[in-house]
């Protein structure tokens, strides 16, 4: 598996590049709403940045896109690196099925390592200037277990979302792949608003693969970041450790569809 695992360190540059002056960014857009509403809250900038998309704002579409524009450069970036590396190399390294398998295992762990170095520099960056501005942590514990959660959470949700546009670039084009996936992710926030909205059935928002990532959708959300949050939405029985479960779950069903997939592609 070590010789298709190849990291490109200009996009690693990139990416961390992309990570910091989006950090730097989320920063001042959210640093004077934690003046206001706490005293010098560090999980509570954490919140506002990464972990909270007021649901019944979405409908507007300032919230939303605030919320994904991170996703946005990911896309940029990692969208369509499975194909492309496939079309480059598919003549000289997929004459064997056993090799596709390995490949694609291999580009799986190399998209992981790239979304969580993404995240981690974000998360990093914004902890610096954070403390740097003179924030800390109002409660040690929860608000290690705030940020860890909201890392995690985004990491997977991302890993699920370029691993479907990933495999949909295997089968059709890069344009038509994006397509589907973004607008299927849209659709989902908008479909929970849209729940919220009228008061009926929200539970079915929980089973969305799209808002797993949502932190401020969970219960048993810290007293800490409580005041943080822009609308009083959590869905009962969404704790984070059901959506890690269910993005892992999910996560491993698109690799298992994806080994079996690249054994029926053509090579030229």
């Amino acid at each position: 598996m070590e010789k298709y695992i190849k990291l490109n360190y200009l996009l690693l540059t990139r990416l961390f590049l992309t990570g910091s002056i989006l950090s730097i960014f989320l920063f001042l857009v959210n640093i004077q709403r934690v003046d206001i509403l706490s005293d010098k809250s560090l999980e509570g900038i954490f919140l506002l940045s990464f972990g909270d998309l007021n649901i019944s704002g979405i409908k507007y579409g300032i919230p939303l896109l605030f919320w994904l524009l991170p996703m946005v450069f990911l896309l940029y970036f990692l969208g369509d690196d499975m194909a492309s590396d496939f079309g480059r190399n598919a003549v000289y390294i997929f004459t064997r099925t056993h090799q596709r398998k390995i490949w694609f295992l291999a580009k799986s762990l190399s998209l992981f390592f790239y979304i969580f170095l993404y995240y981690f520099v974000q998360f990093f960056v914004l902890w610096i200037i954070a403390s740097v501005y003179g924030l800390h942590l109002v409660n040690s514990e929860e608000g290690i277990f705030v940020i860890l959660s909201m890392l995690i959470l985004l990491i997977l949700q991302s890993f699920i979302v370029l691993l479907m546009i990933n495999l949909l670039a295997l089968r059709t084009t890069q344009i038509i792949a994006y397509t589907i996936v973004f607008a299927g992710y849209i659709a989902s926030l908008f479909f929970s608003n849209f729940l919220y909205e009228i008061q009926w059935c929200i539970g079915i928002i929980k089973w969305l693969p799209f808002t797993q990532g949502i932190f401020s959708w969970h219960n048993g959300i810290p007293s800490s970041v409580i005041a943080f949050i822009v609308t009083d939405f959590h869905l009962q029985n969404f704790s984070v450790l059901f959506s890690i479960i269910y993005q892992v779950v999910i996560t491993t069903l698109l690799i298992i569809l994806g080994t079996h997939k690249i054994e029926d592609m053509d090579i030229f």
